[in-house]
């Protein structure tokens, strides 16, 4: 297949359309954040490995009426089969955040919610209570080796499309801050439709972007959405700039939205820098895109 080739920054990848959102107008949003820290969480661990054998444990919320649409079926007809979102985390690992936005997905939007595990089950991680500082050596291993961060993402994604409740053809990933960025880092190393498990789209929630290199721009086949703060100092307005200036031979429709004033972690309502109103306007654009990329209407 023939390609044209570029040099293109690590965080620059594909090509459509951006927008500018003004948080600080009069006006109330008539969105509602998705959720809060008392939504419930209703997940199971799953165990599962990546290409060398490492130990993962994700946790997997299935729409609540699953089971009863497989009775309903009958033996003789096929069984119910969902969209499906992995969920990439945070620095914190997958956590209670990540597993309520699981169950957000499947208990609200009929769409299988999964929250990957990055880090390894068995993976020595830092403190509760380490500081930024203490972490970054840690996080650097993964957000630093594009190779690493994709391999564990793809086993997410094999062992989620492999599942008897999941259309595997409508698999996406959506990435929170260090999970943001590998959504950056898989684009760069995966983003051809013509590898194993291919995505319906991939979504890139305030990442910090990474460092440059060289990559097709055009192999890069996977719609996406990126949505940042307008003053997150690690997603800054010059990163953005130069990702919309270099997108524009990208193979894949892409959009970018920045929430202007608005800092890194407005999403994660665990956080000291959550933003209601702004954790509603993503989340509105994150799944309308989602489900527009899957081709099914919201329940």
């Amino acid at each position: 297949m023939h390609q044209q080739h570029r040099t293109m920054k690590f965080h620059h990848l594909l090509s459509v359309t951006s927008a500018l959102l003004v948080s600080g107008d009069a006006a109330a949003s008539p969105l509602s954040a998705a959720g809060s820290p008392s939504s419930p969480v209703r997940v199971e661990p799953k165990n599962y490995t990546d290409a060398e054998g490492t130990l993962l444990q994700g946790f997997l919320s299935l729409p609540e009426h699953h089971n009863d649409a497989d009775e309903a079926a009958g033996e003789a007809d096929e069984k119910k089969t969902y969209p499906a979102v992995i969920i990439l985390h945070d620095a914190s690992g997958p956590d209670t955040y990540e597993q309520q936005r699981a169950s957000i997905l499947s208990h609200d939007h009929d769409i299988a919610g999964f929250a990957a595990d990055i880090f390894g089950l068995l993976t020595e991680k830092p403190a509760a209570n380490a500081t930024w500082g203490e972490r970054m050596p840690f996080i650097g291993r993964f957000t630093g080796n594009a190779t690493l961060f994709s391999m564990r993402i793809q086993a997410a994604i094999d062992y989620v499309a492999a599942l008897p409740e999941v259309d595997e053809t409508n698999v996406a990933i959506i990435g929170y801050c260090m999970g943001g960025t590998g959504v950056v880092h898989y684009l760069n190393t995966h983003g051809d439709r013509d590898v194993p498990a291919v995505l319906k789209g991939a979504v890139s929630v305030h990442p910090s972007l990474p460092a440059s290199s060289d990559v097709s721009v055009a192999s890069i086949d996977i719609p996406s959405l990126f949505l940042t703060g307008g003053a997150d100092g690690l997603t800054s307005p010059e990163a953005m700039e130069d990702l919309e200036n270099d997108l524009g031979g990208a193979a894949a429709e892409w959009e970018t939205v920045r929430y202007s004033g608005i800092g890194h972690g407005f999403s994660n309502w665990w956080s000291g820098s959550y933003d209601e109103r702004v954790d509603a306007r993503s989340w509105h654009s994150s799944m309308s895109f989602l489900t527009r990329e899957f081709g099914v209407r919201e329940p």
